[in-house]
C-alpha cells in the first residue's frame, strides 16, 4: 500500500471516530427535534450480529417513526444493544439493499454526527443511506439491512414495507373561517403494528399563546391495528371568536416515558 493510500485511510478512520457532521446528509433536525426514543415502537425488526469474535456481538432493533415536521417523511431508527462488553459498532459495516441495488448506510446520533466506536451501552441511531450515494432510499418501502465487519459474518435483516405509527389533523370545515361558518376537525391515526397503549394529546393554541385541551389533559388509549378517525371539533364559528391564527395540534405519546411517537398540527385562520 502506497503512502498516499495509507494517509487517506487514516484520515477516513479519524473522521469516523470523530463523528464529523456531514452537511450534505439527509438527516434533518426538524424530523425528530426532541431526540431519539429509547423504546422501539411496533412493528420492530430484530437481529443479532453473528460475531466471528464474541467481543463484537450486539443486537439491532429497527423500526420506523413519523417525522414530527411537515415533511410527511418516515425515519428509520436503529437501536444497538451490546451483548459482549464494548462491541465495535460502525456505520462502515452497514449497507442497504433495495430495488436490486446495494449501497452504503450511515448511523447518525441525534446531533447529526456519524457513529463508529465501541458501544458501552444501548443507543438509538438514525439509519439512512450515505449522503454521497445518489441512489434513492425510500424509507417506507421494503429493504434489506446488511451488517458485515472484520470480526463478524454478514447479518441480514429483512425490513418489510410499511408506514410508521402516525397521527394527522384533518380539516373538513372552513379555513379561513368567518362568523357563521362551520369549523370541523378530526384526527387520522395509522397504526401498522399490533395494538399499542398510548397517551393521546389534543388541543388548540389560541392567539396570544394560551392553549385549550380538546379530549382531556391525560387521555390513555389503546390504538388498534389499522387506520381510523377520531372526531375533535365540529362547531359553528361565533362572531365573538377573536380574529387570528389558531393552531390545532395532536400527539401520540408513550404512556410511561412521555416520548413523542407522532405529532402533527395545522393552522386555521379566523377572519
Amino acid at each position: 500500500m502506497n503512502r498516499l493510500a495509507t494517509i487517506a485511510i487514516v484520515l477516513l478512520l479519524l473522521l469516523a471516530a470523530l463523528g464529523v457532521p456531514d452537511d450534505a446528509a439527509a438527516f434533518s433536525a426538524t424530523c425528530l427535534p426532541g431526540g431519539f426514543p429509547d423504546a422501539p415502537t411496533p412493528p420492530v425488526f430484530t437481529a443479532t450480529t453473528n460475531a466471528g469474535s464474541s467481543s463484537d456481538a450486539f443486537t439491532v432493533e429497527v423500526w420506523r417513526v413519523a417525522c414530527q415536521d411537515t415533511s410527511g417523511q418516515a425515519a428509520v431508527l436503529l437501536r444497538a444493544t451490546p451483548i459482549a462488553p464494548l462491541p465495535r459498532v460502525c456505520y462502515f459495516d452497514f449497507e442497504i439493499f433495495q430495488d436490486g441495488q446495494q449501497f452504503e448506510a450511515i448511523l447518525r446520533r441525534s446531533d447529526g454526527t456519524s457513529f463508529c466506536s465501541s458501544l458501552a451501552h444501548a443507543a438509538t441511531f438514525f439509519f439512512e443511506k450515505d449522503s454521497f450515494i445518489s441512489i434513492p432510499f425510500d424509507t417506507t418501502q421494503a429493504f434489506t439491512l446488511i451488517h458485515s465487519s472484520f470480526s463478524s459474518r454478514g447479518t441480514i435483516l429483512e425490513i418489510p414495507a410499511g408506514e410508521p405509527l402516525s397521527i394527522s389533523i384533518i380539516s373538513t370545515g372552513c379555513n379561513p373561517c368567518t362568523a357563521g361558518q362551520t369549523a370541523a376537525f378530526h384526527i387520522h391515526v395509522v397504526n401498522p403494528g399490533p395494538p399499542i397503549a398510548v397517551e393521546l394529546k389534543t388541543g388548540i393554541h389560541i392567539p396570544g399563546g394560551a392553549a385549550i385541551t380538546l379530549l382531556g389533559i391525560h387521555v390513555g388509549d389503546v390504538l388498534e391495528t389499522g387506520e381510523f378517525d377520531i372526531p375533535l371539533v365540529n362547531i359553528v364559528v361565533s362572531g365573538d371568536v377573536p380574529n387570528g391564527t389558531y393552531t390545532v395540534e395532536a400527539a401520540i405519546l408513550d404512556p410511561i416515558f412521555g416520548t413523542t411517537l407522532s405529532r402533527h398540527s395545522i393552522g386555521v385562520v379566523k377572519q
